[in-house]
């Protein structure tokens, strides 16, 4: 039986299935019944969901993380299921999107103040290209993965105040995404083999007392790849002899242990501490692949048959909190966050692309440590007026990089008024200022980097930051709210790399009950970003810059109408999105614009909920929408457009998708 069959006989089905309940209804009336669904209600109680739906067409980037991404029917199945017993015994089962590749289940269950357990199965589908065209996949394939978790949880009340509880979760992840694989001068695309499995572990000891409260915990992650390394054959014709085959090493295997202890104490009703500490250890023990596949190259041995990194974490916090007086709080903070790279230094003679051997490198196992404080003074006038100023300081101190330490002063202060009942006013203003030590290079790091060139994340900068929020109520049934931010960085020593940065936002919503059976809501917003950069090609001062700017506009509108004495609810929203980015460069005194980069997005989504009687109800949905893509880098682009590189093919993921969906729900 094919797709269409199915749904048109699941639509048979259910009309059938609701003519009869529609019997029933006129038949017993709706007369009141008691609410079985209420929280303190014992008994079983709940609501299932089952119905039909047809997807128009192929389109992955549609389906991305949502299971629709091909045409036909698909199933529509959920769940909530709850039952109270009299001793305080429960259990619970949801379940959604049965009929997807996005389904989940949990089931939980136990006994209020002794036991619980947790059973739960979530699927997630990320489709990324869809008939991709490569040798290495035959004629097409796709590139796309799937995540399958499996988790499972206890705890356990032996005492009075003590609690002991333990969590398990195995992730599945598995399909094909892309990677790059160079012969020097030519490149392919890969399709790369995901097959991975990272099993999580928690367990934990808790006391609460009165004033004491701690936690005695232990996180483990354990990863596996079931992929070692990419083999490929080389598309072109060898560079050298003996570079027919390329090899590239896959994420390896590695494990992460913690041990952490909380505790908190109340020292008086209007004072509180909290403070962790955790230790972890970090360790992967991969085997290493060859230097190269090529057996022309005579290469030296490799110093060691395996990274055996090892990483040692120590965190540790607390925090103050006081109020002195009725209307003030203070709040003292300190973070401290140490990473330790144990892993042994080495000499390695790499091989370039399994073309030609390169001059000798050494690992660098980069080591941080972190050390943050902040303080704040929260000041409340009654609920018109409330001021919070802010001090924070961040300092890290960093091995084998250009700048060795770096420090950033923050303050911060928010504002909030509420002149009158139905208007509210908040505005937060924020500056920073990030000073680094003075820059070294560092010798180990081969071919070496500009010295004009400082990383972003490292670079001394002066950051401001202000936003605005208004809320207006002018009736009860109308409701305004506005916000405007903006951010702007300076990187004020900078001469090569990322100079300049703004943000900008700025967003409108408003709803309006117009009458008990009509309501109406409106949203507009705008984002820019604009960023200026500095490059040298000659390994000198700059002689390159770079303007980017992106902007989104998002807008969108529905209302929600009840008709037949609120038997009947329909809704509509309607969205669109819009983005454009523009990149400018200039070079010897000469401007030139890349095409514009832009995205649209338009979307309609219709329903109607007809209840029945007050157990049964039918759902009707229907979905819209169309995305287009104006992208310079991938329109026209083959596989074989670029002389030197192997690609995809072209790629347009623009799409015109509707979807319509039928259920009837089921409440008890």
């Amino acid at each position: 039986m094919n797709k269409a069959k199915q749904l048109f006989l699941g639509i048979a089905l259910m009309t059938q299935a609701l003519a009869i309940a529609a019997e029933d209804s006129r038949a017993t009336g709706d007369s009141p019944r008691e609410c079985r669904r209420c929280p303190d209600m014992q008994g079983v109680s709940g609501e299932v969901e089952l119905g039909a739906g047809y997807v128009s067409d192929d389109a992955f980037k549609f389906g991305d993380y949502r299971g629709l991404h091909q045409e036909g029917a698909f199933l529509i199945g959920n769940a909530a299921v709850q039952s109270l017993g009299e001793e305080g015994e429960y259990w619970s089962l949801r379940g959604g999107d049965l009929g997807l590749d996005t389904r989940f289940l949990q089931l939980n269950g136990g006994r209020q103040g002794a036991y619980a357990l947790s059973l739960g199965y979530d699927q997630i589908p990320h489709h990324v290209f869809g008939n991709a065209l490569m040798p290495f996949l035959g004629v097409g394939g796709d590139i796309a993965s799937e995540r399958e978790r499996l988790s499972i949880g206890a705890s356990l009340i032996p005492a009075h105040r003590w609690e002991l509880t333990a969590r398990y979760r195995r992730d599945t992840k598995k399909g094909i995404k892309s990677i790059g694989g160079s012969f020097l001068l030519t490149s392919a695309i890969l399709p790369e083999p995901i097959d991975y499995v990272t099993d999580q572990v928690d367990l934990a000891a808790s006391y609460a007392g009165q004033k004491w409260q701690a936690q005695l915990a232990y996180y483990g992650s354990f990863f596996r790849n079931e992929n070692g390394f990419l083999t490929w054959q080389n598309p072109f014709t060898p560079l050298v002899d003996g570079a027919d085959t390329g090899q590239l090493a896959l994420p390896p295997d590695n494990q992460f242990h913690q041990i952490s202890f909380t505790t908190g104490y109340q020292f008086t009703p209007a004072t509180r501490a909290v403070a962790t500490v955790a230790v972890g250890r970090m360790t992967q023990d991969e085997d290493f692949a060859p230097y190269t596949t090529n057996p022309n190259l005579v290469t030296d041995p490799l110093p060691r048959g395996s990274l055996d990194g090892r990483v040692d974490t120590l965190t540790g916090s607390i925090r103050l909190m006081t109020s002195p007086a009725d209307h003030l709080r203070l709040t003292a903070a300190y973070r401290y966050d140490d990473r330790d790279n144990k892993t042994p230094q080495a000499i390695f003679t790499p091989v370039l692309t399994d073309v030609f051997v390169i001059g000798p490198r050494t690992n660098l196992p980069y080591s941080f440590t972190r050390r943050t404080g902040e303080l704040t003074a929260d000041y409340r006038l009654g609920w018109k007026a409330s001021a919070t100023v802010g001090f924070k300081r961040d300092e890290v101190e960093r091995t084998f990089q250009q700048v060795e330490e770096t420090e950033e002063d923050t303050v911060s202060a928010r504002l909030r008024l509420r002149p009158r009942d139905d208007l509210g006013f908040a505005l937060k203003v924020a500056h920073a200022e990030r000073d680094g030590s003075a820059l070294e290079l560092v010798e180990e790091i081969s071919p070496p980097q500009n010295p004009l060139l400082v990383k972003y994340n490292m670079a001394d900068r002066d950051r401001d930051q202000v936003g605005l929020n208004v809320d207006y109520t002018p009736h009860e049934r109308v409701s305004l709210s506005l916000s405007a931010d903006h951010a702007a960085d300076d990187y004020t020593a900078s001469t090569l790399g990322l100079r300049e940065s703004e943000y900008v936002a700025y967003n409108a919503d408003a709803s309006f009950v117009v009458t008990e059976n009509l309501r109406l809501h409106a949203f507009f917003g705008r984002e820019r970003y604009e960023s200026k950069q500095a490059g040298s090609q000659s390994f000198s001062t700059p002689d390159w810059f770079a303007n980017h700017e992106d902007v989104i506009d998002t807008a969108g509108f529905g209302a929600v109408l009840s008709l037949m004495a609120n038997r009947l609810e329909t809704g509509l929203d309607f969205v669109y999105s819009r983005s454009r980015g523009e990149i400018t460069v200039t070079t010897g005194g000469l401007t030139s614009r890349f095409p514009d980069l832009v995205t649209r997005l338009r979307g309609i989504r219709l329903y109607a909920d007809y209840r029945l009687r007050d157990e049964w109800s039918v759902r009707l949905g229907y979905h819209y929408e169309q995305y287009r893509l104006d992208d310079w880098a991938f329109e026209g682009v083959a596989p074989d457009t670029v002389p030197n590189v192997l690609t995809l093919g072209e790629y347009d993921p623009s799409y015109d998708v509707n979807v319509v969906a039928l259920s009837v729900r089921y409440r008890f």
